[in-house]
């Protein structure tokens, strides 16, 4: 393919348009590219978009009616927190909702301070403000925590006062919304961080509460949450066991052929022993006392007669046999103190204890099969189930002694008579709403770009080509015409490239092609002859035969 024959049939088209046809055909053109750009602009632009998201019931209720006042359109999504604008209206709504300090939802922080001027400003409002400013940016963090999706902080701060005995000291109080993923260990997290932010503000004196009214942390009753640890503690131990379990018998089950429950009780008081412990070994001597004792003793006793002679007075009786007794006493005592060396221990204990563990397990019957993959008997089944329960045992941690308690059945689980099926798509009628504005907006543009290519493309190319048409067939009517030899001379010599001019200016009236071609085209005649030789071969070698044989005669 020729790319200069093409440029210059282009050339001599654009040529034979004029001027004036190329300036029209030129302005149609852009028209063409205009009217296309701003269609596509204007048709697949959104309707709407996002004013603000996230935002509270209140607070969307508060901008729809400000925005209808202003009589801007506006949408709500389907969630009800995010408020959507017409295009193009957004910095003027912003404008409109900031004027009217919505939303409300975002507290303010210590920016509140721009917005204040020293003239006339008093200590009260100095220090109202300097409490709005620290409940602010408190909540602001608050509302950062895993579940936390709202929050609000009140604090009371004590006014200071020279002639109170008693000092005040401050207080708070946290009022939070949350979702599912909100943990109950995240409350005293939220106590410590608000004791943490106001001076002189201890964590007894914050309370937090949920939206629903249930108290989560209070330093006035910190006994209460005694109960919710141990429940979570208890709930973490017993997940625990459970994922023990689970790792050890899916390898040999599979997932989804046992059920697992585990529960756990615990001991979480705190205990203090005391022991104090005596080493006989080593004994030292601490002091040694001895006593000896020795005596003797005689006794002599004379006793008279008894008879009726004693009752007479004045009368002597004759005394009785005598009696003597002697005693002699030794005594020898030796103490020794010795002094033993002790050893005290006191234990605290501070964790906690598990009393015991009820574990209970059912396994699906099809999953018990031989290695060739057919069911088992009774007989193997219990054997297999005893295998389990071992190994459940040793992977939970069983103690018979605890009281612990372990049950493994194997039944055939039922199959789900609706099973669980993924989530139906939307209708044709729903989809076809859906896409019903973006389908109009392209029927349009498609019809806009339709009537500029048919009243504005179409009439100017069909000139254009008509105009190349008339010039083709004028060339091809000059192409036909014969070569007449006596006009032979008339053609320019290689060698005389100025007679050759001479002569092509000289000739009025075209013969044939190749005396057309000189005649318009001014160019050297080097590329003359090949403009020939191009048009017509036949011609050109006739010429050249007989330049040829003039030359030769001469």
């Amino acid at each position: 393919m020729n790319w200069n024959v093409h440029a210059e049939k282009l050339s001599s088209s654009m040529a034979a348009l004029g001027a004036k046809r190329i300036a029209i055909l030129a302005f149609v053109g852009t028209l063409v590219f205009v009217i296309v750009a701003v269609s596509s602009v204007f048709l697949t632009r959104p309707q709407y978009e996002a004013l603000y998201t996230g935002l509270d019931p209140q607070d969307v209720n508060n901008i729809g009616i400000a925005l209808n006042e202003a009589q801007i359109p506006f949408d709500v999504s389907k969630d009800g927190k995010t408020v959507k604008v017409a295009f193009g209206k957004t910095s003027k709504a912003r404008m409109l909702l900031a004027e009217k300090n919505l939303p409300r939802s975002a507290k303010a922080g210590y920016e509140l301070f721009d917005n204040l001027g020293s003239l006339g400003l008093t200590s009260f409002m100095q220090e109202i403000t300097l409490v709005r400013a620290l409940e602010g940016e408190i909540t602001r963090t608050v509302q950062q925590l895993r579940g936390v999706k709202a929050a609000r902080v009140h604090i009371v701060m004590p006014k200071g006062r020279s002639f109170r005995r008693k000092t005040q000291t401050p207080t708070a109080s946290v009022i939070i919304r949350t979702d599912a993923s909100y943990s109950f260990s995240s409350a005293e997290s939220i106590r410590h961080l608000v004791a943490a932010a106001i001076p002189g503000l201890t964590v007894d004196a914050v309370t937090v509460m949920n939206t629903d009214g249930s108290l989560l942390a209070s330093g006035k009753n910190r006994d209460s949450a005694v109960p919710r640890q141990l429940m979570s503690l208890e709930l973490g131990v017993s997940n625990q066991i459970k994922e023990n379990i689970r790792t050890t018998l899916t390898p040999y089950l599979g997932a989804e052929n046992f059920q697992i429950s585990v529960a756990v009780r615990l001991d979480t008081d705190k205990r203090k022993t005391t022991q104090t412990i005596f080493d006989p070994a080593s004994r030292v001597e601490r002091s040694v006392r001895e006593i000896k004792e020795k005596g003797s003793a005689e006794n002599a006793n004379t006793s008279s007669a008894v008879s009726v002679d004693q009752d007479i007075p004045e009368t002597k009786t004759e005394a009785g046999p005598s009696q003597k007794n002697s005693e002699n006493k030794e005594r020898k005592e030796k103490l020794i103190n010795y002094e033993v060396s002790s050893k005290t221990v006191t234990t605290v204990g501070m964790g906690y204890l598990i009393k015991n563990i009820s574990i209970a397990a059912v396994i699906n019957e099809a999953a018990f099969k031989n290695g060739a993959g057919k069911a088992l008997s009774a007989e193997q089944m219990k054997v297999q189930r005893l295998e389990i329960e071992q190994l459940v045992s040793s992977a939970a941690g069983f103690d018979v002694s605890r009281g612990d308690k372990l049950k493994v059945t194997a039944v055939k689980f039922r199959t789900l008579a609706d099973p669980l099926q993924p989530v139906a798509s939307a209708g044709i009628t729903e989809y076809l709403f859906r896409i019903l504005p973006n389908f109009i907006n392209g029927l349009v543009f498609l019809g806009v770009t339709g009537l500029v290519v048919f009243f504005g493309l179409r009439p100017a190319t069909k000139a254009l080509l008509l105009v190349g048409e008339q010039v083709e067939s004028k060339q091809l009517e000059r192409a036909q015409t014969p070569v007449s030899l006596d006009r032979v001379d008339e053609v320019p010599k290689l060698g005389n490239e100025g007679a050759a001019a001479q002569a092509l200016k000289n000739q009025q009236a075209p013969v044939n092609l190749i005396e057309d071609v000189v005649g318009n085209v001014s160019e050297t005649p080097v590329k003359r002859l090949e403009q020939m030789i191009e048009f017509d071969e036949e011609q050109a070698a006739s010429v050249l035969k007989n330049w040829v044989h003039e030359e030769s005669a001469a």
